[in-house]
């Protein structure tokens, strides 16, 4: 099902995906080397997010939100 990805959400880190790319040699200012672009992706499945990070929710709300730290 070849579908346009509407929201910018639904691509993220750890999602699995196909990949178009372009990889092309560059000599610019003495500079040389070989680089990469991304052409078109299409979302196969969603995966766990990558990089560590957490929602606020999931750092901070506990059971034992009531109680007291310092005393």
């Amino acid at each position: 099902h070849v579908q346009p990805i509407l929201d910018q959400s639904e691509v993220y880190s750890g999602c699995y995906a196909r990949v178009s790319l372009n990889f092309y040699a560059f000599n610019t200012n003495g500079n040389k080397g070989v680089a990469c672009g991304l052409g078109n992706i299409q979302k196969i499945k969603d995966g766990p997010r990558l990089g560590g990070r957490t929602t606020a929710n999931d750092d901070f709300v506990s059971e034992d939100a009531d109680d007291d730290f310092l005393s």
